[in-house]
């Protein structure tokens, strides 16, 4: 429970008799009228978490649960208002993705077969390529544009809490390269989007960007300041990434003037454009304009290598 005042307390209610305080603090700041704020728990056997705009707040041990499973619900006391914009859950123990593809796969997914340069020039040594299993290998949390939570097997889930957001690569400033990320999709609609960033200027102000939707219309374009090119490429493929259908790579091998365009190992197209020379690389995800379904993904790689 969370009060207003920024006091917040645990305890367990049976057969409607409330049992004693397990936990019980202040968070850093009120709840003012009018605010916004995410509320997070995790839940890992007896052990429970809470978090407030993704700063955790308390972890305690249910020594003796009552239940090892059952129902989530939301509510409030008499005479608080309040809008729920979001509800998300999600499992710590099984997701949609394949696990047998794993961060050290660079272009390869399940045994397809590559064209251009990755196939046959290759890659050099990794830039970028964050331990999905580690904790802290990427920025997580429910309070960052790209709400990212660590699960089982190597994987996080992610999905965009703007209409689109950016999860930049940490370290990466480079010319040519390739950058890859490998995922499946939890949930989305038609529009909803999932792109590789490259080449991106300061932060992130300027980029190119090679994106698909879930109803597998893809393109790639130069965002600036002043908006969204003209598609460099655009299609559709026949196999898009909907939900329950496994995991999909995205990547882009970059290399002076040329782009090439891959999707789960295969060419797409390529495109030559000279208005940004070097940069960051990132992962692009984006809400459907209609609907505001936002992206939401579970990521098995994320990696970045040279180009030669």
């Amino acid at each position: 429970m969370l009060q207003c005042s920024g006091d917040y307390r645990s305890r367990s209610i049976t057969a409607g008799n409330p049992g004693d305080i397990d936990v019980q603090g202040r968070a850093p700041a009120a709840l003012d009228e009018g605010s916004q704020h995410v509320i997070g728990v995790l839940m890992v056997n007896n052990s429970v978490t809470w978090y407030l705009d993704g700063t955790e707040l308390a972890t305690y041990d249910v020594l003796s649960p009552l239940r090892m499973d059952g129902v989530l619900a939301i509510g409030a006391q008499r005479g608080l208002r309040y809008v729920a914009t979001s509800w998300r859950v999600w499992s710590l123990d099984s997701t949609t993705v394949s696990t047998t593809v794993s961060s050290t796969d660079t272009g390869t997914t399940s045994g397809g077969t590559s064209e251009g340069p990755l196939s046959e020039l290759g890659v050099g040594d990794l830039i970028y390529n964050p331990d999905l299993a580690q904790p802290g290998s990427i920025p997580s949390g429910l309070s960052q544009p790209i709400a990212a939570l660590y699960l089982a097997g190597g994987q996080v889930g992610m999905y965009n809490r703007e209409s689109s957001a950016i999860l930049p690569f940490e370290g990466v400033q480079a010319s040519d390269y390739y950058a890859e990320v490998v995922f499946g999709t939890r949930a989305c609609d038609d529009a909803s989007l999932v792109g590789v960033i490259w080449r991106a200027a300061g932060e992130f102000g300027s980029y190119y960007a090679f994106g698909m939707q879930c109803d597998g219309s893809y393109r790639a374009w130069l965002e600036t300041p002043d908006g969204p090119s003209e598609p460099f490429v655009s299609g559709e493929v026949s196999q898009p990434p909907v939900p329950d259908t496994g995991a999909h790579s995205l990547g882009v091998y970059v290399k002076g003037d040329t782009a090439w365009l891959y999707y789960d190992d295969t060419v797409l197209g390529s495109f030559t454009d000279s208005a940004l020379t070097e940069g960051g690389a990132g992962l692009l995800l984006q809400s459907d304009p209609e609907t505001e379904k936002r992206m939401d993904i579970v990521t098995v790689s994320l990696t970045v290598a040279e180009a030669r």
